[in-house]
């Protein structure tokens, strides 16, 4: 490497450094929700909410209580796989039951995309109940797309959905 590619490399490595201590005094703030909740509202700018997604991915423990907003996040088409990312990394128990209950009323859609994106965070979710039924409900559409949508999630996750009674 070169002095100037050193040099990079090792400013790349202090922020790195920086972002992490920045995370942890984040972590252990009075105010993190606050801070949370408004990082993550839609007017939110761009790295505030990244910022937010982020550091949940890493500090689990409140991702239960932003479901709503990182559910909107993951089917809004803007930070979908972060939004995922940190649906899966949050406490299973406590976020599966929320996604399910916001998938619910967010079937059904005329949407064959609304369909794939609700079948890929309840994969990450490794949720074989939640994906079949998004599936069923999917092939049962009068609507062709939809249905073929539906045959589409039974493929594509079927090693999930195999896996059902280990749920």
């Amino acid at each position: 490497m070169t002095t100037g590619d050193t040099a990079l490399w090792e400013s790349l490595v202090s922020m790195e450094q920086s972002a992490a201590k920045l995370r942890a005094a984040v972590n252990n703030s009075s105010t993190r929700i606050e801070m949370l909740t408004a990082a993550l509202r839609v007017e939110a700018s761009v790295w505030d909410q990244g910022a937010a997604l982020n550091f949940l991915r890493l500090f689990t423990r409140d991702v239960s209580q932003f479901v709503p907003q990182i559910f909107g996040f993951a089917v809004s088409g803007r930070w979908e796989r972060e939004a995922r990312e940190v649906l899966a990394a949050g406490p299973r128990g406590e976020v599966l039951p929320e996604v399910i209950r916001r998938a619910a009323e967010y079937l059904p859609r005329p949407d064959v995309e609304d369909y794939l994106q609700l079948a890929s965070i309840l994969a990450s979710l490794e949720s074989a109940e939640a994906l079949a039924g998004v599936a069923s409900d999917a092939m049962a559409s009068s609507d062709p797309e939809i249905q073929e949508a539906g045959t589409f999630i039974r493929q594509q996750y079927a090693n999930i959905i195999g896996m059902g009674f280990y749920e």
